[in-house]
């Protein structure tokens, strides 16, 4: 597995043991890293704040490639075949799609403040919001606009937006979740979460799982946005994303317990301790195993229920 850290290294850990393999640094100063790690082919990708996305080989670490080192990405890298959707921030933020071979530009499209979080992209159509900007579905292979959602009072989409067969589901910066039509980018439900959120959607089974600030999380059905469970924590959550993995929701708090919720109650399958002073980043299932960070830079490696 693949991790980066604020200490503007990427680093390959061994799945059994944890040891690193090997680590490559992502700029030539340390450097706020903020952007998971994405694996295409034999390669392993990663942006950095103090500007571009880098590609490493997965075998030793070697540089490859280094593209938009003028640009500053924190967000997430969505892969799709070879090509990776990535968006920057600050002056000139865009959304980028990158070839994998080579680092090369194919299209970009400005964003008006910019992204933190990693696009949502299907076979046609690449889904984005952002840092004061509506919610965009452009064309994988031009970034030509098909549509744009926004809000009745304009708020921010600043959370990854999660898709299914029919809808794109993202929450907003007034504490609201919208299930929008992929197709035309009409709004099909729209409902409140009780407290602020910035939560990335995690869609599974028809349901909806969005967490607040308060330490909350809750399952909406995709049908119409009925809310069919809530469960809250002792702490508010850490990086708002949770993930599902079979009948199983992984999240990490700020208290820094993991919780493992089943899809159907909410109920508490397993939750561990770490110790830590917060589990920062989002819980990542792999092969009946979920990996998981905490404040501190210590990686654990937790058995799925």
């Amino acid at each position: 597995m693949f991790v980066a850290s604020y200490d503007g290294k990427l680093r390959a850990l061994d799945e059994k043991d944890g040891d690193t393999k090997w680590s490559s640094a992502l700029s030539s100063q340390r450097t706020y890293v903020r952007s998971s790690p994405a694996v295409v082919g034999d390669l392993v990708c990663a942006g950095s704040q103090d500007g571009g996305v880098r590609a490493y080989s997965t075998q030793d670490g070697e540089h490859k490639w280094t593209a938009l080192p003028s640009q500053r990405f924190v967000g997430g890298i969505t892969v799709s075949e070879n090509r990776l959707y990535v968006g920057s921030i600050g002056e000139g933020a865009a959304l980028y799609a990158i070839d994998s071979d080579d680092g090369s530009v194919q299209w970009q499209e400005p964003l008006e403040g910019g992204t933190s979080t990693a696009p949502a992209v299907t076979e046609e159509t690449v889904f984005v919001g952002g840092i004061g900007s509506p919610l965009r579905a452009l064309n994988t292979d031009t970034g030509k606009q098909r549509w744009q959602y926004t809000s009745a009072d304009r708020a921010s989409f600043e959370g990854a937006p999660a898709v299914d067969e029919a809808l794109v589901y993202v929450t907003s910066t007034d504490g609201k979740l919208h299930a929008i039509s992929r197709d035309t980018g009409d709004r099909s439900w729209m409902v409140d979460v009780p407290q602020q959120t910035g939560s990335s959607v995690a869609v599974a089974d028809g349901s909806a799982f969005v967490l607040d600030y308060a330490g909350t999380i809750r399952a909406f059905a995709t049908e119409d946005g009925s809310q069919q469970w809530s469960v809250e924590t002792k702490s508010p959550f850490a990086r708002d994303d949770p993930a599902v993995v079979r009948d199983t929701v992984y999240v990490g708090a700020f208290d820094g317990v993991v919780y493992g919720l089943n899809v159907e109650d909410g109920s508490v399958r397993w939750q561990y301790d770490t110790g830590s002073p917060a589990i920062w980043g989002s819980p990542v299932p792999v092969n009946g195993t979920v990996y998981v960070g905490d404040a501190d830079g210590t990686v654990y490696a937790l058995a799925e229920a």
